[in-house]
């Protein structure tokens, strides 16, 4: 995106998931009663673009760092309902709550993919938050995750 009010809080999911692209999205979708629309999961605090990662390479993901190479990849973004009318004047100026709001529906769409088997990894700028709320997040300290096994 260029020059939007989304920036601090876009966020990149990198998933480990073992089902077809449609199913992905239908699961996320379930998780919090969004709709898909053009190959992205929404509803009033969020949108997960989900796609195939064209950087898939299976032989790379028990790699250091490998996550960036797992099947699928989401772009994650706010929807323009929780901002408030202050901040789509003047850029990043969130209300906390919005704020809020928007990172507990993303935590719990990690948190109930990884219950159903999925490894996810967050990529953005407030991934110590993910960690906190999610249990975990991919870091040169904790490289793997708990719990969850790569497939061969």
């Amino acid at each position: 995106m260029t020059d939007d009010v989304f920036d601090d809080l876009y966020c990149r999911l990198y998933i480990q998931f073992d089902g077809t692209l449609n199913i992905l999205r239908k699961n996320i979708t379930s998780y919090f009663g969004g709709s898909i629309s053009i190959g992205s999961v929404f509803d009033e605090y969020v949108s997960i673009n989900v796609m195939k990662n064209d950087g898939f390479l299976p032989d790379k993901i028990h790699e250091h760092a490998g996550f960036v190479y797992y099947p699928y990849t989401a772009e994650v973004e706010p929807t323009l309902a929780i901002m408030t009318p202050y901040a789509a004047m003047a850029k990043r100026k969130w209300k906390t709550i919005d704020t809020e709001i928007y990172w507990d529906v993303l935590c719990y769409v990690i948190r109930k993919l990884r219950e159903n088997g999925a490894i996810v990894v967050a990529s953005c700028e407030y991934e110590n938050l993910i960690a906190e709320k999610t249990g975990w997040n991919w870091s040169e300290d904790t490289p793997n995750a708990p719990n969850l096994t790569l497939p061969s």
